[in-house]
């Protein structure tokens, strides 16, 4: 028995990660020989060691990470193939990869020069996004003479 038949990691930046854990308990009356673990579904992966046996009533936790490496819903199974008599489990996962803005000031350093006093001096300053998602940018302040 899985602890859970489906996660949903949610949005996630891209290049960040996220794990989460599940258990498979071993509710039969024989010992439940788990052979393999696969991972497919882009960007999903699993800490899985190699087989593993549970004796009744005995559990075992796996670790599943979710690590986009672009922007985009991505969807995923997890499949344990063992002897248990009902066949292969799995595990649904989702997620999503959410782009970020980038925002840059051009230029990133400014020189007034001398200013005297009671005068003023104006410097263009432009902002870009090198995101991939859009960039919001509300007032900008102003500094009073």
């Amino acid at each position: 028995r899985l602890s859970e038949a489906a996660h949903d990691f949610g949005g996630l930046y891209v290049g960040e990660s996220a794990a989460w854990s599940f258990s498979v308990t071993n509710t039969g009356q024989q010992v439940l020989d788990v052979s393999d673990v696969t991972v497919e579904g882009a960007y999903f992966a699993t800490d899985f060691g190699g087989a593993f046996s549970l004796q009744q009533n005995e559990s075992a936790t796996l670790n599943v990470t979710f690590a986009p490496e672009d922007g985009g819903v991505f969807e995923g199974t997890i499949t344990l193939a063992s002897n248990d008599p009902d066949g292969d489990m799995t595990v649904s996962l989702a997620g999503e990869g959410v782009w970020f803005p980038v925002a840059v000031l051009d230029p990133d350093a400014v020189e007034f020069g001398e200013v005297a006093l009671g005068d003023s001096a104006e410097v263009e300053i432009a902002l870009r996004n090198d995101g991939r998602a859009p960039l919001r940018a509300g007032r900008w302040p102003t500094i009073p003479a």
